[in-house]
């Protein structure tokens, strides 16, 4: 059983991509109470555990291959969690309504589901480590599909790193010119999700 790499290391949350798309995430979770705890699906990201910390919010995480059930919370934790955090996983999973329904081993009514995930465009346009860029109307029937409700839904757009980004290179500037960089990954789906 292998965890989830997401690929953020503390370093890249100093890129101004990432940067702004952590303060984006920190608003949505603006809601948070300061107490308890919040549980992070696909293992121990920099962006999960900065939030938690913002929030002084006690952080666990899963361990396990989220595919499959049994896949598990590491170390002790308290059983029940206030908060889960599923940000930029939902994509990478063969099977997020398996994982979705396995999480309820580990929630209640009252806990709050913070989920984010790309927007879907193209399939051309689709990262090779992504199985599901769901649309809105998809992701809403696989909520509801899996016993939750939407509470809040937004969605962000983060741009370049660097306003400079399209003249360093060939690629970038082909990114530019053909829109890439703006249906890869630079708007955001948000949704806090609850147990129906």
């Amino acid at each position: 059983m292998q965890k989830l790499d997401l690929k953020c290391q503390p370093s890249t949350l100093e890129t101004m991509g990432v940067r702004k798309r952590y303060l984006k995430t920190l608003d949505f979770v603006n809601s948070i109470p300061n107490s308890g705890n919040v549980l992070s699906i696909g293992g121990e990201s920099v962006v999960d555990v900065k939030i938690a910390q913002e929030a002084a919010l006690k952080h666990y995480y899963t361990e396990g291959d989220l595919d499959h059930p049994g896949w598990k919370v590491a170390g002790e934790h308290p059983g029940r969690f206030d908060n889960v955090f599923i940000f930029e996983v939902i994509e990478h999973l063969v099977n997020p309504l398996l994982m979705l329904e396995e999480l309820k081993r580990y929630i209640d009514r009252d806990t709050q589901i913070f989920i984010s995930y790309p927007k879907s465009f193209l399939e051309k346009y689709m990262s090779p480590k992504h199985f599901h860029e769901m649309d809105v109307d998809r992701f809403e029937y696989m909520i509801d599909k899996a016993g939750y409700k939407i509470e809040t839904a937004t969605s962000i757009t983060t741009y370049f790193d660097k306003w400079y980004y399209p003249i360093t290179g060939i690629r970038p500037l082909l990114k530019t010119i053909t829109f890439d960089w703006y249906f890869k990954h630079h708007v955001r789906h948000f949704f806090l999700v609850k147990l129906i």
